[in-house]
């Protein structure tokens, strides 16, 4: 399950003054992890935000090769733990969106503190990192968190 927040991505035509190469992504849009707390119980759930923010004064296109938008990643001891997109499929699709200046979408789901084989994780620290599912992808910091037997 997955929620998308206030993400208005436009369909239109192509509107002028679109920033299309993909190695200046970076300077124009921020990707974020964002958690309500740094701590939680070990069973979960840990909530999780990523946000995509065009940073720029432009349009940026952004081309997805999948109809999968972004994903999120829990890591430990270097290691992938778990990743929301998982045991999920995805058409191969050409999608190209969209994002104004300023303009903010933001995506959220739960992590319910088990791994990608449906065990539940011991306590311990976790690094939570959230993905642009673009082409090539653009990822955020790693946010550190906690869990708590």
């Amino acid at each position: 399950m997955f929620f998308v927040l206030e993400c208005t991505p436009h369909y239109q035509t192509t509107p002028h003054h679109i920033i299309p190469p993909p190695e200046e992504y970076n300077s124009r849009i921020k990707v974020r992890v964002i958690t309500q707390d740094r701590s939680y119980p070990r069973g979960g759930p840990v909530d999780l935000k990523l946000e995509i923010e065009n940073i720029s004064q432009e349009v940026v296109s952004l081309d997805f090769d999948l109809n999968q938008l972004f994903d999120f990643v829990i890591y430990r001891k270097g290691g992938e733990v778990w990743r929301w997109s998982y045991d999920k499929i995805f058409d191969k699709t050409q999608l190209n969106l969209y994002i104004y200046p300023g303009e903010v979408w933001t995506f959220q789901t739960e992590w319910d503190t088990k791994d990608n084989q449906r065990r539940y994780v011991s306590g311990g620290r976790y690094y939570v990192e959230g993905i642009l599912r673009i082409s090539p992808v653009l990822k955020s910091e790693k946010v550190e968190i906690g869990l708590t037997d």
